[in-house]
């Protein structure tokens, strides 16, 4: 495909595959090329944390002084990010871009954000807080089993696709039902509001490694991972949730490791345990990014490197 002025490359891949470098060497080849300036765009959920900044892999000050990058460690803990409010940041950094002829390349393994910039979402209208929080209520009141099945009665369809342990998402269909009288799955089935700009074209680069390399560097990370400050990290998100002002089903706490890292730290797990349970988490993740991959992206738009 011939590259536009308003050409966007996006680098996908399953955690640990080397996404991070990938999108590095492109910018300084395109540097060397063009002799303009490149920007590297976080489209990670985890990695938009300001907390756990080790733990999800965030570049680091070598990283950072080859390329600038954006987006990356910026919003708090205590807060949820919302894929809207992700497009729309992603969206005015990519006008910047082009505006002053740099040339911006997205980073991630968050589908949902790559599909909300690409594609659009469905136009479901903002849902007034208190929905939530009269949600969460009815949820500690009754607890998450039957609150599963209240939700099956609602919204069937959306209940069979989020498990009973899943709060979070529970807690969205049945704020967005009692908001709208409109089951989430119906507002999904709406027609997709499109990308922010209709003149954007997109390439997808794929990483995807060996399997057995793959795996060995998902086994090795956590070990790099605590060496750089991992630990300390999981402790102090540990203590601002235990002291309430994060709140205990925040986002974040779902980046992989730090459930296992917080149980050890609570003496409940040991090292070697908290380290196995992150690598079936990590390595699971992967699975389902390289599913992803195959079947959302355009085949005729996807470029797949193997390390």
């Amino acid at each position: 495909m011939t590259q536009n002025a308003s050409h966007i490359d996006i680098i996908l891949g399953p955690t640990a595959s080397g996404k991070s470098a990938f999108a590095i060497d492109m910018a300084r080849k395109h540097a060397n090329e063009s002799g303009h300036d490149a920007l590297i765009i976080n489209a990670d959920a985890m990695q938009c944390y300001d907390c756990l900044r080790v733990l999800t892999a965030q570049p680091d000050a070598d990283e950072t002084a080859q390329v600038p990058h954006a987006l990356y460690g910026f919003f708090p803990p205590e807060n949820n990010l919302t894929v809207i409010e992700w497009r729309d940041m992603a969206t005015a950094k990519i006008q910047d871009c082009f505006k002053h002829n740099i040339k911006p390349i997205l980073v991630g393994g968050t589908g949902f954000y790559i599909k909300a910039l690409t594609e659009g979402f469905s136009p479901l209208p903002e849902i007034d807080p208190s929905f939530r929080e009269q949600a969460y209520a009815y949820l500690e009141q009754i607890g998450p089993d039957d609150f599963h099945a209240a939700l099956t009665r609602r919204d069937p369809e959306s209940a069979a696709r989020i498990p009973a342990g899943d709060t979070h998402r529970m807690i969205r269909a049945w704020e967005v039902f009692d908001a709208t009288q409109k089951p989430l799955s119906a507002w999904q089935k709406e027609p997709l509001s499109g990308p922010p700009d209709t003149d954007w074209s997109f390439g997808f680069h794929a990483i995807l490694p060996e399997k057995e390399a793959h795996l060995e560097k998902i086994n090795s990370r956590l070990s790099v991972m605590l060496e750089a400050g991992a630990l300390n990290e999981v402790e102090d998100l540990a203590d601002r949730i235990d002291a309430g002002t994060v709140p205990d089903d925040a986002l974040v706490i779902k980046a992989h490791g730090f459930r296992p890292l917080r149980a050890y730290l609570r003496e409940e797990i040991t090292l070697e345990d908290a380290f196995a349970q992150t690598a079936i988490e990590t390595r699971q993740y992967a699975k389902r990014q390289k599913t992803w991959i195959r079947t959302q992206v355009p085949p005729d738009k996807l470029t797949i490197h193997t390390p």
